[in-house]
């Protein structure tokens, strides 16, 4: 951004660029008042330069480095009150105005600056160009207030036109550029790339022009920006009646307000348009609040920001649907989880009676008659005592909790093994089996519990997983 900050003295520009940063992608503003703190405009926020405050010989550099040290040079736009630098960029200027018989003859003491920093956001009207063709390119204008992006998206627009896009083929395009944004043209060479075929009358009125353009180019397509007068108007209707499809924009905020103005009356009368879009201010330019037709029927199909809508939608009631599928997994998996643990204390009773192995040797044969997740339980108390048999109790209760997090076991069936594991290698043979016939019994009593929560919920927690998804994305959309 060499050329914006050129305009600048060194150290209002060294703090300018400090306070910008990288975020000159975002920028759009930078606002110059006498005596008063730069101010910088991005998306969606304002800062402030408070470091400095500029001063009369600030002003007097800028407009220097504005005119190359000659008003004269820039006589014309000092009179229309901006003017367009290399890159692109418009320069609004304001402040004390000298006028002859009632017309401006030009801005004398420069006291405010406004430089509008120039994007060029190839693909802004992808979204919109498909709205705009219908065999043909359709009469499209496209209707918002300041800083909608409408210049971008026309841009951007003669960009596709002339050069094709998808399979419609190129079209020849006039651009009429009354105030150097469209192509921001230096010398009358386009800064921005408005295609192959396209063609630029650049600072010349827009009535006059489109007839210029329609007698010495012949294009297929005018691209305009801004009509309002009644000049305007008329130059238009000439130019449609010559067969020229005609792409222009207009400052309002709905369809209502615009057919209010007088000067327009004719072109809503003669429905001359094919496409009305309407823009809303947003993050990014050219966001389209309607489309209408040429009936005044929105035929917009929000394809953006509601596409990711439902695919968020889609994505929520997918993890609802498998919240339920893994809940009832849960309860279809607890009982024959439980059922495992009895077989297995089955097991250890009947090595501890009748085999009288020690603990050890009872669960690595445990773990090789049992399925998983059981097995890994026993086998991981195998490997424990094998390295550390004198805490039997502390490593019992670890690969519990192991265990709890691998299977369907509820809290319940985790604290009868805690307490099981308490009472292992403390008793005599007999002392012991009871302990274990007691677990057991504990065992029996959640297995039928599990099995009736089985029964009632199974396979209700799958519907439910899917219909809770479902209301709650209903009730948010």
């Amino acid at each position: 951004m060499e050329e914006i900050l050129r305009l600048f003295p060194a150290e209002m520009r060294q703090a300018i660029n400090t306070k910008i940063a990288s975020k000159w992608q975002s920028l759009q503003e930078i606002r110059f008042r006498l005596h008063y703190p730069v101010e910088l405009i991005f998306d969606g926020k304002t800062e402030w330069v408070t470091s400095m405050r500029p001063n009369k010989q600030d002003s007097i550099f800028i407009v220097n480095q504005l005119s190359e040290f000659s008003l004269y040079r820039m006589e014309d736009e000092l009179r229309e009150g901006y003017i367009t630098i290399e890159g692109g960029h418009r320069v609004g200027l304001a402040g004390k105005v000298n006028t002859i018989n009632g017309a401006v003859k030009a801005i004398q003491y420069i006291t405010f600056l406004n430089i509008r920093i120039a994007k060029e956001e190839i693909g802004a009207a992808l979204e919109v160009i498909p709205y705009m063709y219908q065999k043909t390119y359709l009469n499209t204008l496209f209707v918002g207030p300041p800083q909608t992006g409408k210049t971008t998206i026309i841009r951007d627009a003669a960009r596709l036109i002339s050069s094709g896009w998808r399979n419609i083929a190129p079209r020849k395009v006039g651009v009429i550029d009354e105030r150097s944004e469209i192509g921001a043209c230096i010398k009358g060479i386009p800064q921005h790339d408005l295609g192959l075929r396209t063609d630029v009358m650049d600072a010349c009125p827009k009535a006059e022009g489109m007839m210029m353009m329609i007698r010495s180019m012949s294009p297929d397509v005018l691209v305009i920006d801004e009509i309002g007068s009644r000049k305007d108007v008329e130059a238009l209707m000439e130019a449609i009646n010559a067969g020229v499809i005609v792409i222009c924009t207009i400052h309002g905020d709905t369809l209502e307000d615009l057919k209010k103005r007088p000067s327009l009356h004719s072109l809503f009368q003669q429905k001359v348009f094919g496409r009305v879009i309407l823009l809303e201010k947003h993050n990014r330019p050219g966001h389209i609040q309607r489309i209408y037709n040429k009936d005044e029927k929105n035929i917009l199909q929000k394809s953006g920001a509601y596409r990711m809508k439902w695919i968020g939608a889609l994505l929520f009631i997918g993890t609802t649907t498998w919240v339920g599928f893994e809940w009832s997994h849960v309860l279809n998996n607890r009982p024959k989880h439980i059922r495992q643990l009895k077989n297995a204390l089955q097991i250890l009773e009947a090595e501890i009676l009748y085999s009288q192995l020690p603990l050890q040797d009872a669960f690595t044969t445990i773990a090789s008659q049992i399925p998983e997740p059981m097995r890994t339980f026993f086998q991981a108390l195998s490997t424990s005592m094998q390295e550390n048999n004198k805490d039997l109790v502390g490593f019992w209760d670890k690969h519990v909790n192991a265990l709890m997090k691998e299977s369907a076991l509820g809290s319940n069936e985790g604290e009868i093994l805690k307490q099981f594991g308490r009472t292992l290698g403390q008793h005599d043979f007999y002392q012991q089996q009871k302990h274990i016939q007691l677990t057991v019994s504990h065992l029996d009593r959640e297995l039928e519990e599990a099995r009736d929560n089985q029964f009632k919920y199974s396979k209700m927690a799958k519907s439910l997983g899917v219909l809770c998804g479902l209301f709650i994305v209903l009730l948010l959309m």
